[in-house]
């Protein structure tokens, strides 16, 4: 009579017989296969250990869920509706945009608000305004904790999903026979210190090098040893095994990479295995930034350096340099000056050649606001620095030498280089430069050729600078002309020198 019923109505029913009976009957097993009875224990037993196995893998609904139906739709329901709300975070983080705006509280409306409310908000509002009927029921209907959208539930939503990425990151390193880290610290916006880590591998299938980065973990000691202490603690909670690390790569910190009391010393001594490597493409910007400390470079760079600074910090000025363009270099594209690079000597190649193209106009734009503005004497001071031939000249060397090493640099920071890869790379780059400095008479004699023409466009007199016997901070270098004498104080000096560091 019971088998219609299901096994827990059964149970029940069974314990209620055996309370009234106080006596097992046989008929029960043949009513109950669940049922088995011990002679030896003289008691009965229950064999629903299937079922239990069966819930445990998921192949059976757990008895609370069964028990109330009504659970189960709500899980359902609820997890339905966090997955709009994941999806517009993780396109946030994707495009890398904000999520957040002027205001993020509250329900989220279908009408657009008088204030930007930022892209999460706006997101799922044009989603449900384009035809999610779902989305749509969820923002009008749902009550203010079944929403999903407070700035608490997308901070979780953004951990896990790091922690997910960074979870299948580890796994990828574990497959590996070896690895290495790569490693930098710097201060945020907020004042603390971040100490980033990176991870470079052979991935498992693919056999591609793979760069990834793995954390930021901040940091109060920035000793050798606080920071060595931070690695190797950070790559334990990882999970990663130290003694499959093979490399580290720093900068040239001497925190960093000092011999006796640096990071890459410290982890030595524990880790001797771990060869330290110094980061390529920091000792290319080395090379080029102590090269660069002839005087006449260095001003040169000053100078350009002062001129983005003037038209940038004013919207009247920048319209002014933007006209000018447009009369006197219409094929050109860029309307606008590019800041030069305040840490990386390498990245400054843009900046350099975008003012070689447009030095006209940024020289008239500068006699125009002579002429009409309480800056006359900051726009008198930087015209007539431009307006010189050692300026030329500075200027056209930079630019030369810069487009020479700008491709070195993007090779050098390439995620798949291997050490041969870079060496022959450098190696190529100082062969280039071995020539140009054979040829050094030719070299110069074409790039001065141009100097002459620029400087004749812009009615700017060939001269040298000013020498007299007791000069000391000029290269009074001998000379029979203006050519010989910038061919010796600048060119030559500044490819020797860099081809010096970069040996």
């Amino acid at each position: 009579m019971f088998g219609n019923l299901n096994l827990y109505t059964n149970v029940l029913l069974l314990l209620v017989l055996l309370v009234q009976t106080r006596s097992f009957q046989m008929k029960w097993l043949e009513e109950f296969e669940w049922l088995a009875y011990s002679v030896e224990k003289s008691g009965s037993f229950f064999l629903i250990a299937e079922n239990t196995k069966s819930i445990v893998t998921k192949k059976t609904e757990s008895i609370i869920n069964q028990v109330n139906a009504q659970r189960r739709l709500d899980i359902e329901k609820n997890r339905k509706r966090l997955i709009p709300i994941i999806q517009t975070i993780r396109f946030c983080g994707r495009q890398q945009i904000a999520a957040r705006g002027h205001r993020d509280g509250g329900r989220i409306g279908l009408e657009e608000p008088e204030k930007n409310d930022g892209n999460f908000r706006s997101f799922p509002r044009y989603r449900a305004n384009s035809g999610d009927n779902d989305l749509k029921n969820q923002l009008m209907n749902s009550g203010g904790r079944s929403m999903h959208t407070s700035s608490f539930i997308q901070n979780e939503i953004i951990n896990t999903i790091g922690h997910l990425i960074k979870s299948q990151i580890v796994r990828n390193v574990r497959k590996s026979i070896f690895y290495s880290v790569l490693a930098d610290e710097t201060t945020d916006i907020s004042q603390i210190e971040q100490f980033s880590l990176c991870v470079r591998y052979v991935e498992d299938q693919s056999y591609k090098i793979r760069e990834d980065f793995v954390t930021f973990v901040p940091v109060f000691d920035v000793t050798g040893t606080g920071l060595d202490n931070t690695v190797l603690e950070t790559l334990s909670i990882l999970g990663l095994d130290l003694k499959k690390k093979r490399g580290k790569r720093y900068d040239g910190a001497a925190t960093m990479r000092g011999q006796f009391r640096g990071v890459q010393a410290s982890i030595k001594e524990k880790l001797p295995l771990a060869l330290y490597t110094h980061c390529s493409s920091h000792i290319l910007n080395l090379c080029l930034s102590d090269a660069s400390n002839i005087p006449s470079i260095r001003n040169c760079m000053g100078v350009i350096k002062e001129v983005c600074r003037f038209f940038h910090m004013s919207a009247k000025r920048t319209e002014i340099l933007k006209s000018m363009i447009s009369d006197c270099c219409s094929e050109q594209r860029k309307k606008k000056l590019i800041s030069l690079c305040e840490k990386l000597w390498v990245e400054r190649h843009d900046s350099v050649f975008l003012f070689k193209d447009i030095l006209e106009p940024i020289l008239l734009s500068l006699l125009k606001i002579e002429e009409s503005s309480d800056l006359a004497p900051k726009a008198h001071a930087l015209s007539s620095s431009i307006s010189q031939c050692q300026f030329l000249v500075n200027l056209f060397v930079l630019s030369r030498m810069l487009s020479t090493i700008h491709n070195l640099s993007e090779k050098l920071q390439q995620k798949h280089i291997d050490l041969s890869q870079a060496l022959a790379h450098v190696t190529s780059i100082l062969d280039l430069l071995s020539k140009q400095r054979v040829k050094v008479n030719d070299n110069f004699k074409f790039l001065y050729a141009q100097v002459k023409e620029i400087a004749a466009k812009l009615d700017i007199k060939e001269e040298i600078p000013r020498v007299c016997r007791l000069q000391t901070a000029h290269n009074n270098v001998p000379h029979s002309t203006e050519e010989e004498y910038y061919r010796r104080a600048i060119y030559v000096s500044y490819l020797d020198d860099f081809c010096n560091s970069l040996k």
